[in-house]
């Protein structure tokens, strides 16, 4: 399945069970018996995210407590395009027209599977998993003020210090919120630029860490180790960077190449990935370097 897959799989299983001759089905790539290939047509971005059910999760019931953490994604997409990230390789699959890529359920769509949650779960607190939960704000305003009005649990969202104000942190706050998750990766303002492509200055990011410790909520920063050209010396400066602010977490991941995205594209190019590197990453085969 390369696209999203809504529409594309239950397509397929009637295709299975009426036993027809397999033929394409848009965002599905299927092998025939005969060993071709039919590949379906990379369809548009499905735009209506109402239109699509909520989650199934009684598929999870007998295998873990459904009464803890809940999961939930509010819209689909990022805002921005980091070379390292599957974002920059993802929202340009479908053929054009391919119909806008950020996209976000309403405001009562997800409260209602919040609401379904709470009756059939119990649910203790909620982890929104969105790339970045605050990209659109006056969508933020209205659903934080009813969600602390009808769900009022604790929750978690991941976000990106470009999109944190004094207001969306005040809202935050009242609503519930125990810790914000922000992607940082370098603080070498350069390189992160022109390399990574993130826009955002070190001055923004200091604006925004500095209201998440005035108003004392807490909040991990994520950095990444291994990023190819980084100089040593960034790495110091990002220890006195984060000492400056009080981090619940620094969580420090080493990079990894993820097939089709500018950064692997880049590092093939300039040699910091072999061709047979390349070929093992897009067959699946993890990520060994060496």
């Amino acid at each position: 399945c390369i696209g999203e897959g809504e529409i594309a799989f239950p397509a397929y299983l009637d295709l299975l069970a009426e036993k027809r001759p397999q033929g394409p089905i848009d965002n599905l790539w299927i092998k025939t018996p005969a060993g071709s290939i039919l590949r379906g047509r990379q369809a548009p971005f499905i735009q209506d995210l109402d239109s699509l059910p909520f989650c199934d999760k009684r598929l999870l019931e007998d295998a873990q407590d459904m009464g803890g953490n809940y999961y939930i994604m509010t819209g689909r997409g990022c805002p921005l395009a980091c070379t390292y990230c599957f974002n920059s390789y993802w929202s340009k699959i479908p053929e054009k027209p391919r119909g806008h890529y950020l996209r976000r359920r309403s405001v009562e769509n997800v409260l209602a599977e919040l609401r379904l949650a709470k009756r059939r779960y119990g649910i203790r607190t909620v982890e929104f998993f969105d790339d970045t939960f605050t990209f659109n704000k006056p969508w933020n305003l209205e659903f934080l003020s009813a969600y602390r009005r009808e769900i009022g649990l604790p929750f978690i969202i991941n976000t990106h210090p470009m999109f944190l104000d004094e207001e969306l942190i005040a809202a935050l706050v009242a609503a519930g919120c125990e810790q914000v998750c922000l992607g940082i990766q370098s603080v070498d303002e350069h390189y992160r630029q022109t390399m990574l492509q993130r826009v955002e200055t070190n001055e923004r990011i200091e604006r925004s860490l500095t209201l998440l410790d005035q108003s004392g909520l807490p909040y991990s920063l994520d950095h990444i180790l291994g990023l190819p050209g980084e100089p040593i010396e960034s790495h110091e400066r990002a220890l006195a960077f984060y000492g400056r602010h009080k981090p619940q977490r620094i969580g420090s991941f080493y990079l990894k190449y993820f097939p089709g995205t500018e950064l692997t594209r880049l590092a093939v190019e300039r040699g910091w990935l072999t061709a047979a590197q390349l070929a093992n990453l897009e067959d699946g085969k993890g990520h060994d370097y060496g």
